[in-house]
């Protein structure tokens, strides 16, 4: 579960830098990609992790 807390953290990284308001309409697509694909990511590292639990 450790890399699935890591992914969070990662998410809310970029949530906090989405928060910057001299940000351009461009960064804030890009933080907004990132922010889904790190969501996506620690999803399925925690669905990972319960496949591995169930072992």
């Amino acid at each position: 579960m450790a890399c699935f807390c890591k992914a969070r953290e990662t998410q809310t990284l970029y949530t906090k830098c989405l928060m910057d308001e001299d940000l351009s309409e461009k960064e804030k697509q890009l933080l907004n990609k990132l922010i889904e694909h790190a969501s996506h990511s620690s999803d399925l590292v925690k669905k990972y992790c319960e496949l591995k639990a169930k072992e």
